[in-house]
């Protein structure tokens, strides 16, 4: 037994407890409450600000948001910071809360400003509650607030403008302004606004720009058939050009000028066309290591011109939602690139051939494997992959693909690798015998088990109970037809410390079932906590809380 630690009991108490409440889950208000209710703010002054701070319901914007008068005045009359954003009062306006917007008129604050200024480098301009976001008026009114923002110190960092139309003229000048002397923004993310292809080519010269979103805009729209140089910042390292209409409604020369040093490359949600892929292939960046094309349909004219040109250092590739068929693996196979670490092709249309194709020439590099929802994959395609499955792999997403109890069977034949930490099969059409025969090998490094939506009722509880790895942080159970409380008792018993979120949503377990597990789930939270703070073993820990003057919440 390790040696008793002399404790100061009311800051060990109030200490342990706030670490308690930040390692709970945030939405579980009501177990929260329940632990800071046990003590008197006397005695534990930190616990309830620690869950105000935490519970996003309790924030100003949340409470707004969610029309909880009450909540507000909670935390007035506690005297906790108030800090708030105008999207309160927008959100409240949404929602229709009339009583949330009277409270904000009667209660003295100052509503928020425009403009947000400097936070660690950070300018954001978050004007949704202030006029019509569809205007271009509000749009330039963000270029007249950067304009005043600038005569009172150099811009910095990041800058950030949402949900605004910006005429040509305002993003004229606005890029004006980020060439003046002696600025030093480094990150610009200009997401939904409106800027066409003369709006965006405007910061072409802004060369002290290294990363760039223009997420969500137009600029595939008024572009020339002939560019000759090029639009883009020339220094850029991450660019994102996602859903700007790139496809039909652009040139296929608009990918021709791409800035040479680009590590980071989003064009997701833009139907490229053919010769768009081409003219990509031709240009893409050797020191590109992360490239997104989701939602971007690929013929296997594009991928046999595109794989071969794949930058070897490449790292990251998305290719979620592409038409990605056997004959693209089959001509993407022999070039995957030896540096793969995240390989992502959801919503694909591959079948067992192409799966062995693309497994065969898996990198020992991948990380990160995705593979949802590709209705055709079936057992067999699992069985290909179990068959080659990367031997470094962290993370594998098969869900909404039916490999059924035979792919369950095959999985658990590979082995999984040794160092898997996530895996997710929700919706996979197993039943309680294909998690059986899962669980003994699912690997002690896992951390996050799915199996949601799956009709696998309380039989294979025992299988999972007695090969529950040490270190698992999450079990998501929805919809899996659990309707045994013994069976939840049992399962919640064999679960590590380590478990953070056990989800048993639409299920039919009892209510008392439910609130023994988020009992429980806080008492070992409250644990972790102690041990972490005192740096001791459970044994000394229950010696020393066992001498405690006033009880504790629940018994460690």
């Amino acid at each position: 037994m390790e040696p008793a630690v002399k404790l100061n009991v009311p800051d060990l108490i109030d200490t342990i407890l706030c670490k308690a409440v930040v390692l709970h889950d945030p939405d579980d208000l009501d177990g929260m409450l329940a632990c800071a209710a046990v003590f008197r703010r006397a005695d534990c002054p930190n616990v309830l600000r620690t869950i105000f701070n935490h519970a996003w319901i309790l924030s100003m914007d949340g409470a707004s948001e969610c029309g909880r008068v009450d909540y507000l005045k909670m935390r007035v009359a506690l005297r906790f910071p108030l800090r708030y954003t105008g999207a309160a009062m927008a959100k409240a306006a949404e929602a229709g809360w009339i009583e949330v917007l009277h409270w904000w008129r009667a209660s003295g604050l100052s509503l928020p400003t425009p403009v947000k200024m400097e936070k660690r480098g950070r300018v954001f301009f978050d004007l949704d509650q202030h006029g019509n976001a569809t205007t271009p008026a509000a749009g330039d009114a963000v270029v007249d607030g950067l304009r005043e923002r600038i005569q009172e110190a150099p811009l910095r960092g990041e800058i950030f403008i949402g949900a605004r139309r910006m005429t040509a003229r305002g993003t004229q000048v606005f890029a004006e302004l980020l060439q003046r002397p002696p600025q030093w923004t480094t990150k610009l993310t200009l997401e939904t606004c409106d800027l066409d292809f003369a709006s965006a080519s405007a910061f072409r010269n802004a060369d002290m720009i290294t990363e760039l979103n223009l997420t969500g805009n137009f600029a595939g729209y008024g572009a020339p058939d002939e560019i000759a140089e090029p639009w883009l910042p020339r220094n850029l390292h991450t660019l994102s050009l996602h859903d700007n209409f790139l496809g039909k409604t652009a040139p296929a020369a608009i990918l021709a000028h791409l800035p040479p040093h680009l590590t980071s490359l989003n064009l997701s949600e833009n139907d490229l066309t053919e010769d768009q892929v081409l003219v990509l292939a031709d240009n893409l960046p050797a020191s590109l290591l992360h490239l997104y094309l989701s939602d971007t349909v690929l013929t296997p004219d594009g991928m046999a011109a595109l794989a071969p040109r794949l930058p070897p250092r490449l790292e990251t590739l998305h290719l979620n939602q592409t038409d990605f068929d056997d004959d693209c693996a089959a001509l993407l196979a022999p070039h995957l690139p030896r540096r793969l670490r995240v390989l992502a092709l959801s919503n694909s249309l591959l079948t067992d051939v192409g799966m062995s194709a693309l497994a065969a020439a898996f990198p020992t590099t991948l990380r990160e494997l995705g593979l949802s929802d590709n209705e055709e994959h079936g057992d067999k395609a699992v069985a290909a992959l179990a068959a080659a499955m990367p031997p470094n792999l962290t993370r594998l997403d098969v869900s909404g693909t039916p490999l059924g109890d035979a792919g369950a069977a095959a999985l658990a034949a590979a082995p999984l690798p040794c160092g898997l930490r996530h895996l997710k099969l929700q919706s996979c059409d197993l039943t309680s015998a294909g998690v059986t025969a899962l669980a003994p090998a699912l690997p002690r490094s896992l951390q996050t088990l799915h199996l949601g939506s799956n009709a696998i009722g309380a039989d294979w509880v025992g299988a999972l109970v007695a090969n529950t790895p040490p270190g698992l942080s999450e079990l998501h159970l929805p919809e899996t037809g659990m309707n045994d409380d013994d069976a939840v008792r049992e399962l919640l018993g064999a679960l590590p410390n380590s478990i953070m979120l056990f989800d048993l949503n639409d299920n039919d377990v009892s209510d008392d079932m439910i609130a023994e597990v988020q009992t429980e789930l806080m008492r070992r939270r409250i644990q972790v906590a102690a041990q972490a703070f005192l740096n001791v073993g459970p044994e000394a820990l229950n010696v020393n809380l066992g001498q405690l003057p006033f009880p504790f919440p629940f018994p460690l």
